[in-house]
């Protein structure tokens, strides 16, 4: 794609945009920027109303003002020309390369095996829940092969089988021969939803009526015979609410499948288009690699004859050249080992595979489907919002010594203090008669280091038993509040339960709080600075922005009382 034509795309896609938003006020209208309309299903869709109404109302009202931010910026990127800039045209070009690829291998992979019947059967086992009970006979893998104790395995659970449909008390068996050892000895698995067991049993056991006893069925825990001993009904959101969480836990569920579905893929699409590896030409490179392990993949690649072929498919050449394009658009993404054969094989068989799927994906037309061309246009809204709030924002945060240093004095006694500590000695015991007798011993002036050296049973590897160091009012339960409030060189007049036994303190010695030297804190000093002066800037450019386009905010549109219909 040119860059002069991602450009044009990019601004008719910015016009496109802005032309949606109405010049009329309508019902739904919640912004107006400039002459401009913004309707509220906008501001819905990544809060639907039913989340949004649980909401207080200051959180409401923040939900808004943040989304009325948002508009603004993205319609100020667009006078100001962010969607020309080189940077945002190519990551918008590269993504949508790589966004093409993956749809092609959903619809071609995904789409065959998590299909709308499927997720829909997987929706209507979530309105049962199931309960059950069964006998789990393992596979004993020691004995012999996996084969071989698969087949000794089954024998048993097929004898066991015919002794439950014979009239025997599945409970009994169960004691019997179950290998399951984790539930009750009667293999009661209580209720159980779908999703919650192995795909194989919980296939078996939802499609099973009350009573009815299923045929040894194998797990990767061996086999199980399973009696459904009740159903029953539970309430579930409607099918399009959770629709995109029934296909997330469908792939994790058909996780092999999809994974085996692709290497077929992978491998029938080598051979359809002959890939084939120019071994010469790779190991001259991986030779070239290695003479120069000091220096980038991408300066040796510079350095070589460009022409030279690496991999074909279908007669096309990939050579040296076009591989330094690609590593040139992607540096992060060099793999380690990369001057190794099988690593850089695999690169390149993975590279040119990428550009088949991309082909075959705008054979599909997938470059004018409504779902990808949503997908690739919240995309691009996010890359320019990004680089504007990067350049009108970031960019404009002052970084030096001196301004790190100011906010550090202006806050350090709010952000940066060192809290009270108390510097404590314990005798731990878990006899409180024993506690008693030494606690009374130690309030009579008996020498505190040498009790503790004798009695106490915590932190006894110290070099100086039961010492516990300064301690903030934060450590040790009630130890360190209890601490802070003693005068150094006291013994506390009570013992303090402490987990299983009993605590008997002295305060040594006492540090107030103070400020924490400004280079032990630097770092964080910096990281706040940052994100004071990202908020405050960012609140100027709001207030700006909405003087600059006669912001209006129709609060009574999402039902947030205000003193204004304005922004207020």
């Amino acid at each position: 794609m040119s860059k002069k034509f991602s450009i044009l795309f990019l601004a008719a896609f910015f016009v496109l945009i802005f032309s949606q938003c109405g010049r009329k006020p309508e019902p739904d209208a919640l912004l107006k920027i400039d002459s401009k309309y913004i309707s509220v299903d906008n501001f819905y869709k990544p809060l639907p109303p039913k989340r949004f109404v649980n909401l207080t109302e200051d959180q409401k009202r923040d939900r808004v003002l943040s989304f009325a931010k948002k508009e603004l910026m993205k319609y100020d990127s667009f006078k100001k020309g962010y969607y020309k800039r080189e940077d945002v045209v190519e990551k918008v070009d590269n993504y949508k390369i790589e966004m093409l690829k993956r749809f092609y291998l959903d619809r071609t992979i995904l789409d065959s095996i998590i299909t709308e019947k499927l997720l829909i059967n997987v929706y209507k086992n979530l309105g049962v829940e199931v309960s059950a009970s069964h006998i789990l006979i393992s596979l004993d893998e020691k004995s012999g092969s996996h084969e071989s104790s698969k087949d000794k395995a089954y024998k048993k659970a097929i004898e066991v089988y015919k002794l439950a449909v014979s009239g025997i008390p599945f409970e009994e068996l169960s004691k019997e021969y179950s290998d399951d050892k984790k539930t009750s000895k009667t293999g009661d698995l209580g209720y159980f939803s779908w999703g919650k067991m192995e795909p194989e049993f919980q296939e078996t056991a939802f499609s099973m009526k009350v009573g009815q006893i299923s045929e040894p069925v194998l797990t990767r825990f061996g086999y199980h015979i399973i009696k459904v001993t009740d159903r029953r009904s539970k309430d579930v959101p409607p099918y399009k609410e959770i629709k995109d969480d029934l296909k997330r836990s469908s792939i994790r569920s058909h996780r092999q499948e999809l994974q085996s579905t692709y290497i077929r893929l992978l491998e029938k699409t080598k051979k359809d288009y002959n890939v084939t590896l120019h071994e010469d030409a790779i190991n001259s490179l991986i030779i070239s690699f290695n003479k120069n392990k000091k220096i980038s993949p991408i300066n040796v690649l510079k350095s070589l004859p460009s022409n030279e072929v690496l991999i074909s498919y279908k007669n096309t050449p990939f050579d040296k050249n076009m591989l330094l394009e690609h590593l040139e658009k992607s540096p992060n993404n060099i793999p380690p080992n990369f001057s190794t054969k099988s690593t850089l094989s695999d690169f390149l068989v993975n590279t040119v595979l990428g550009d088949i799927f991309y082909q075959k994906a705008i054979k599909m037309g997938l470059n004018k489907d409504k779902e990808v061309i949503n997908v690739l246009d919240n995309y691009k809204n996010q890359v320019i919002l990004n680089e504007y709030k990067h350049s009108e924002i970031s960019d404009k945060i002052v970084f030096n010594e001196e301004v790190i240093r100011s906010f550090y004095e202006e806050n350090k006694i709010n952000l940066y203090m060192s809290p009270r500590t108390a510097e404590v000695h314990e005798i731990y015991l878990k006899d409180k008669d024993l506690a008693k007798n030494i606690l009374s011993r130690t309030l009579k002036g008996e020498d505190f280091e040498s009790l503790s050296s004798k009695y106490t049973t915590r932190f006894t590897k110290k070099p100086n038993k039961g010492y516990l160091g300064f301690i903030t009012d934060k450590q040790y339960g009630d130890i360190g509040k209890i601490a802070q409030t003693l005068e150094p060189g006291t013994v506390y007049h009570d013992l303090i339960p402490s987990g299983k036994g009993f605590s008997i303190i002295k305060v040594l010695d006492k540090h107030s709080s103070a400020p924490k030297p400004f280079e032990s804190v630097k770092p964080k000093v910096r990281s706040d600075y940052s994100r004071s002066e990202h908020s405050r800037i960012e609140s100027e450019l709001f207030k700006n922005l909405q003087n600059k386009y006669n912001l209006k905010i129709y609060w009574k549109t999402v039902s947030v009382k205000t003193d204004s219909s304005g922004v207020s």
